[in-house]
């Protein structure tokens, strides 16, 4: 499953979850799954998984698990 096509659990959705965090977790944990890569590579996955640019996937994911996806 893409992680686009996840849906918020009915949980979530009542009691006005707000969706940015689930979102962006969604994305950090697809951009994880990225072989080891180049700095081509990380534009890529930025591009598609819709990140400003790719020094704001690399600042966003140091800050969730501690490392550069580099």
């Amino acid at each position: 499953m893409e992680w686009w096509n996840t849906e918020l659990p009915d949980s979530l959705r009542l009691m006005k979850f707000p969706y940015r965090p689930h979102l962006l977790n969604l994305k950090l944990k697809e951009a994880a799954r990225m072989p080891e890569n180049s700095d081509a590579q990380v534009q890529e996955v930025s591009n598609r998984l819709h990140f400003q640019s790719s020094s704001h996937l690399c600042i966003i994911f140091k800050r969730m698990y501690g490392v550069t996806p580099l």
